[in-house]
């Protein structure tokens, strides 16, 4: 085979993949985790339930590869969220800045999270699918915990346990996105940005040494 050869093949079986995932995107927003089967996603591709297994072994495969996807947006975010503030202080906001930019830009694909509150944990995926994903989830709280970590070391922020530190800091911002989404501020009349900078200003008040 050819080096031409090949890369066809390579960007044909890429297409193909691609043609995949959306069609699977689109049957776990309509049907949830347990609704979504290899049938609704080969109709929705308009492909063979046969050309679906050609790439992926089931549901869990490409639930999992579907949210792996998000997870590397969310460390491009993270990424230049950490590389923009100059502060420590900044560093941080620029972090959840940035994440919550995430979320803004991708308000269904942070669903696919979520599923009714069951969490990839809950919804029946086989523990290697789980530790994958966990793996994943680790990687980009590490960056946070990076920022949390230098905090410490230089005394800018309160000792205690990094990993932790950097794990409430996130279920806070998530806490906020969790209400937007829900749409229980609908008639409120405030700015989710506004609340999301605010609650990074009382999360900082709360770590960092005066």
């Amino acid at each position: 085979m050819n080096d031409v050869t090949a890369r066809r093949r390579q960007a044909e079986r890429e297409e193909r993949i691609s043609t995949i995932s959306k069609a699977a995107r689109t049957i776990f927003y309509q049907e949830g985790y347990a609704g979504t089967t290899i049938r609704k996603i080969a109709y929705e591709a308009e492909l063979s339930q046969g050309a679906i297994y050609r790439f992926f072994k089931g549901i869990d495969e490409i639930y999992a590869e579907l949210l792996l996807d998000q997870f590397k947006l969310i460390d491009v975010a993270l990424e230049k969220g950490k590389a923009e503030g100059e502060s420590l202080a900044g560093k941080i906001k620029c972090l959840f800045r940035r994440y919550f930019e995430y979320y803004l830009d991708n308000p269904e694909s942070y669903d696919l999270f979520l599923f009714s509150n069951a969490g990839w944990r809950r919804v029946g995926l086989n523990p290697e699918i789980i530790a994958r994903l966990d793996q994943a989830m680790g990687r980009s709280l590490s960056f946070i915990e990076a920022v949390i970590s230098e905090g410490m070391e230089s005394g800018e922020i309160k000792r205690g346990n990094s990993a932790k530190t950097a794990c409430l800091l996130w279920m806070a911002i998530e806490g906020i996105i969790v209400v937007h989404r829900r749409n229980l501020l609908e008639n409120s009349g405030w700015d989710i940005r506004d609340l999301v900078e605010r609650q990074i200003e009382i999360l900082l008040e709360g770590i960092m040494v005066r």
